[in-house]
């Protein structure tokens, strides 16, 4: 009966040493807590959706405010490394990239009706809105 409860105690030691021992570094969770993608300028109740490394993360319709110049700020949990972005507005337009982050990063995403075309614009620093 010792011998159950010893193994039993030991198997509960080891499941517990195993679940607290998760992959992400402490640099890599402060890196997904300052990652951000940021729908910007010339989005006038415009169905978005955004997909990052294929999976879908926003799905919306959106318009940039008039006061503030952002349609939608969109955390996104991610670590180091090459990932892949897609933008797609109206069903239709579609921009796709990649990516590297190492560090902080904000990506803004502006559209243009006019031309039909969604650009990003890749920083280290959070925008600044007026």
């Amino acid at each position: 009966m010792i011998k159950y409860y010893s193994a039993l105690i030991l198997l509960l030691l080891v499941i517990s040493l195993y679940s607290c021992n998760n992959n992400v570094d402490s640099t890599d969770q402060e890196i997904a807590d300052l990652f951000q993608i940021h729908l910007q300028s010339w989005f006038s109740n415009t169905p978005v959706k955004v997909r990052v490394d294929y999976s879908q993360i926003f799905v919306d319709t959106v318009t940039t405010g008039s006061i503030i110049a952002v349609a939608a700020i969109i955390p996104v949990e991610i670590y180091r490394g090459t990932h892949f972005l897609s933008v797609t507005v109206a069903d239709s337009i579609t921009n796709d990239t990649t990516f590297s982050i190492n560090d902080t990063l904000y990506i803004g995403v502006n559209y243009s009706s006019t031309t039909s075309r969604i650009t990003y614009r890749f920083q280290q620093y959070p925008f600044g809105y007026r």
